[in-house]
């Protein structure tokens, strides 16, 4: 169904009609990347023993909230570290601790008028405990922040044009466009209790890894039903000074109003945690304290007939167009890298779990090609055989890689791991490491949104031009151009194929009728 018809009226009360419709659709405007630091000093509480070494740290990322002023967004966040250490006596203990930050970054254009929505991602690229005295620790996280910043645009195009008093030609595509029918999010408050085992006590807490899955939807009366289960593995130390792991699971969904929703509209559907507490609460159980944030977007896929280009052939015309972006983010792989070495570990009894944190150390351009220095920096966290504690050790894995240019942002992703301990305390440590690059992927249709008459139209008297093609030329320029019809070019010139003319080739051209 048409959105709209413009009748209007010219000299003699000939009359020109423009049918319009209308798009909505979501366009990029900015992305910023930014790697953030975060520094804090903290004394040990009375309740807890004095700290002589750390032995390992794990931390969780949260931007809790994104706020926008004076050509600024502003990220309100907190990195949630859990440590364990050796005290005094000798023995494994646990501290958790609150990073909170505040970043301000700037953005390319002033957007405050203009209805805007974030896509933010926040992951943790180091932390670092460092012991001051038995009393006091210095903590440093540093982070890498994604913004995505996008708005709704809403645009009128011409669908088709008529003139009582000129036949009028146009140049078609028909093209498939996901029109915008509605987005939305709500926050999701989740406070429940989850047992972890039944069969040995939790001392403490040493990390935590959350995902969400089984991420649904269900369209209702003008509302949808976002849905998804909150997954955390909880890697606790127990009453024997050993480390296992559990999982629990808690289902969440939330309403989002959506006027006009229909079973047949595509829905597309995010959640991610903005904000996480959880605290053991007995010998078994956990509680837990979540907030999720889904963002969802509805569209309905519109095929249509979309006029690029269009001439009269009695009359003039002018037309203005509008160039229509409808972004979205794209990751690409570009190659693959493999780690396998050997870690020799004396006398290892059980390893328990791995942190690896990848990074670029440095990059050198030498003309199109760009090298990069990288490594993994892998932690074993173990015991052995002759040691009552649970202990740490870091390795190192240098390498590199090169690619054609530096256009586009480079990340460095982990698709595979595996850490198995060898009957010689060696742990044959395999990694495979994905090089991608993320970018922006524009879809740009151009519409034509206005058609006017243009008053100073030209006579053409002759009724046949001979006409010799040249380089860039098509039928629809040259027809065009001498106000003839590409059906009417290509029969009088016995031409089948409409897409193909030679350079140098006469044609005749005859005059319209």
């Amino acid at each position: 169904m048409f959105h709209n018809i413009h009748i209007l009226k010219t000299k003699g009360d000939i009359i020109m009609e423009l049918k319009k419709d209308k798009v909505k659709v979501r366009e990029e405007i900015d992305r910023i990347t930014k790697e953030i630091s975060t520094t804090q000093s903290y004394v040990i509480p009375d309740t807890k023993k004095d700290i002589i070494k750390n032995i390992v740290s794990n931390a969780n990322a949260f931007i809790e909230n994104v706020d926008i002023h004076d050509r600024k967004i502003r990220l309100d966040g907190k990195i949630k570290v859990y440590s364990l250490y050796l005290d005094g006596d000798e023995n494994n203990s646990s501290l958790e601790n609150d990073l909170e930050f505040s970043e301000n970054l700037d953005l390319n254009k002033d957007i405050e008028n203009e209805k805007i929505f974030f896509n933010t991602i926040i992951m943790v690229s180091k932390i670092e405990l460092k012991v001051l005295n038995e009393r006091k620790i210095q903590l440093e996280a540093k982070c890498k922040i994604e913004v995505n910043i996008l708005k709704e645009s809403e645009y009128e195009y011409v669908l088709e044009v008529e003139d009582e008093g000129s036949k009028i030609e146009k140049l078609e595509s028909n093209i498939k466009i996901n029109n915008l029918i509605g987005s939305g999010n709500t926050k999701i408050a989740l406070k429940e209790n989850a047992k972890i085992t039944d069969v040995e006590k939790i001392m403490n807490i040493v990390k935590i890894d959350y995902k969400i899955e089984n991420v649904d939807y269900k369209i209702s009366y003008n509302k949808v039903l976002a849905k998804g289960d909150v997954v955390l593995e909880v890697f606790y130390r127990n009453e024997e000074n050993k480390i296992s792991k559990n999982k629990a699971s808690f289902p969440v969904m939330g309403f989002i109003d959506i006027p006009n929703v229909e079973d047949t509209n595509i829905c597309k559907i995010e959640m991610c945690l903005r904000k996480a507490q959880i605290d053991v609460i007995n010998d078994n159980n956990i509680s837990a304290d979540l907030e999720i944030e889904a963002n969802l977007l509805i569209y309905e896929q519109k095929e249509i007939s979309l006029i690029e280009d269009l001439y009269g052939i009695k009359n003039n015309y002018k037309y203005s167009k509008k160039q229509i972006n409808n972004s979205s983010i794209t990751e690409e792989k570009l190659l693959l890298k493999n780690i396998s070495e050997k870690v020799l570990i004396d006398n290892i009894k059980n390893l328990y779990d791995t942190n690896v944190f990848l990074r670029i150390k440095e990059k050198n351009k030498n003309g199109e090609e760009v090298k990069y220095l990288a490594d993994a920096e892998v932690t074993y966290i173990y015991d052995t055989f002759d040691s009552k504690n649970i202990l740490s050790l870091k390795k190192v894995f240098e390498f590199d890689f090169s690619l054609e240019n530096e256009s586009y942002d480079i990340d460095m992703k982990i698709e595979n791991s595996n850490f198995i301990v060898l009957p010689d305390s060696s742990i044959d440590s395999k990694l495979e490491i994905n090089i991608v690059k993320s970018f922006t992927e524009n879809k740009s249709i151009d519409i034509i949104e206005n058609i006017e008459k243009d008053e100073e139209n030209s006579i053409d008297t002759y009724s046949l031009v001979i006409y010799y093609t040249q380089k860039g030329d098509s039928l629809w320029k040259i027809a065009k151009q001498f106000k003839s019809t590409v059906e009417q070019i290509a029969k009088v010139n016995n031409i089948e194929n409409l897409d193909r003319i030679d350079i140098g080739q006469k044609l005749y051209i005859p005059k319209a009728v």
